[in-house]
């Protein structure tokens, strides 16, 4: 048995009539008459049983006398009986499974769960101070960090996907008692956006090219995009060949690039999650050099005075070269005597162009085919940038 101390066997002794109390113990002195081996009696009373005292009834024989004299005594005896009785239950242990979702493993968390929030000992929440934690079987990942406090963190970069680990919790007390449990923990992609670009009110210069980037109105878990976190890719180029993008997201156009309007695409991918991407488009106008230099000379129009109309297949129409650089622009064409034969706005070498017909407003027939002949032509065109008028005017033939 285990060793233990039984209360004063002078709780209900008597003197001069009044109960003993442990205020007026000392008024008598105890003496023991017959104490068996493995008992003690102490001055207070109290019986000390030694551990390891076999099971039993036993006998204790005590005396109490007076102090005072004429000295009086008197005898009592205490029955003690020893059993085998059981060891204290040890405590319960309770670990229970944790599981906790949506967690961004891109830039990671500290705390996504406490794992001793609900486990106990008995009916005592556990905690550091009462329980040792120790990893049965971690995460084969090496993606969650389990602290010493029994928070749980998730490191950055982690890939969407599910990760447990097995933990155990012991009693810092003996006896030891210990209990298992699984935390879960769910991990997200992130929320990846990419937003269309339209450059198309800053058109380039095909003689230089230029550099764009298209990563700046794009999104990750609703922040800004950092290079480091996507893969970017052109998925169609729309024909411009030499288009290529780096890592931080800039896009380069190449010097040479054709005029016209384009629509890229490019795609940005999680470098996390590979398979998590968007797609966005890119627009862009590319324009002659000329539109870009509005000085009188520069890139000028340059009037061919002379064609044959004779369906020949060559030099059929009255060619201005790079007209079409100014859609704003009036062609008037007069014969020798200053009747107006011809006029049209926004003449473009194409579908708006001088064939040797008569289209003039006083034009009776407009199938007419003009005779050869000298004419005289009158070009205005306006300036796109500074939108100053030019005119050019002079003798055009016309030879069939």
């Amino acid at each position: 048995m285990f060793g233990k101390t039984i209360n004063s066997v002078l709780l209900n002794d008597i003197f001069n009539g009044v109960l003993l109390t442990p205020a007026t113990y000392n008024t008598v002195s105890l003496s023991g008459v017959t104490v068996p081996t493995g008992f003690t009696l102490n001055s207070d009373g109290s019986i000390d049983v030694a551990a390891g005292t076999p099971i039993g009834t036993y006998t204790i024989v005590y005396q109490i006398c007076t102090k005072s004299t004429p000295v009086l005594c008197d005898q009592a005896t205490v029955i003690v009986e020893i059993q085998n009785l059981p060891a204290p239950a040890p405590p319960v242990v309770f670990a229970d499974d944790d599981t906790v979702g949506s967690i961004d493993g891109i830039n990671g968390a500290t705390n996504v769960i406490s794992i001793l929030s609900n486990d106990f000992i008995g009916l005592a929440a556990a905690t550091a101070n009462n329980v040792n934690i120790s990893i049965i079987t971690a995460d084969a990942t090496g993606s969650l960090i389990l602290n010493p406090d029994g928070s749980v963190d998730v490191k950055a970069g982690t890939p969407a996907g599910t990760y447990t680990f097995v933990y155990e919790i012991c009693t810092k007390n003996t006896p030891v008692v210990c209990d298992q449990a699984t935390v879960t923990v769910t991990v997200v992609a992130p929320v990846i956006v990419a937003t269309n670009d339209d450059y198309s009110n800053q058109p380039i210069d095909s003689s230089k090219g230029t550099v764009l980037d298209i990563l700046a109105n794009d999104r990750l878990n609703n922040g800004t995009v950092s290079a480091p976190q996507v893969v970017i890719t052109i998925v169609d180029t729309n024909g411009i060949a030499g288009v290529t993008v780096d890592a931080q997201g800039k896009i380069t156009i190449p010097v040479g690039t054709p005029v016209g309007t384009y629509v890229l695409t490019y795609r940005i991918c999680d470098v996390v999650n590979p398979n998590n991407c968007a797609t966005a488009t890119i627009t862009i106008v590319v324009k002659d050099p000329c539109d870009f230099d509005d000085s009188a000379s520069s890139c000028d129009i340059l009037i061919h005075n002379a064609f044959s109309p004779n369906n020949d297949g060559r030099n059929e129409e009255f060619l201005i070269e790079r007209i079409e650089n100014y859609p704003e622009n009036t062609v008037e064409i007069y014969n020798r005597w200053g009747v107006l034969v011809f006029e049209v706005s926004g003449y473009d070498n194409a579908s708006k162009v001088f064939v040797g017909l008569s289209e003039g407003r006083v034009t009776v027939n407009k199938a007419d085919a003009l005779p050869n002949g000298t004419y005289y032509y009158v070009v205005k065109y306006k300036k796109p940038i500074s939108g100053v008028v030019n005119q050019k005017a002079g003798f055009l033939y016309l030879s069939r």
